[in-house]
């Protein structure tokens, strides 16, 4: 994987959100977690897999709006490993080299 991005921030929280073809529901899930969270201000990471809709538009518009510090990353998959389970381990992987030690996904 590409090298590690990590934060300044000690003890840092980053939020995994893997998704497909949401674009009917990204803006609910990301206005609700911003009601949540506010105090702890995490970032936010959306791994769109093989999205064919507005979904990453509206993650980074939502997202901005509600001030959440979102990356939003798009990734297209083989027919073999198109399932929500890769996506899911693939959402933590980049949030684990995100992260560093001590933070918390």
């Amino acid at each position: 994987m590409a090298s590690a991005r990590r934060s300044s921030i000690a003890n840092p929280a980053i939020i995994a959100i893997p998704a497909r073809n949401e674009k009917d529901r990204i803006a609910t899930c990301l206005l609700a977690l911003s009601q949540q969270i506010r105090a702890l201000k995490p970032r936010v990471l959306i791994l769109l897999m093989d999205s064919g809709d507005q979904t990453a538009a509206l993650a980074r518009s939502c997202a901005a709006l509600n001030g959440l510090a979102a990356e939003v990353v798009e990734r297209q998959f083989a027919p073999a490993k198109r399932s929500a389970g890769h996506a899911r381990r693939l959402a933590m992987a980049l949030t684990a080299e995100r992260i560093g030690p001590g933070g918390v996904m």
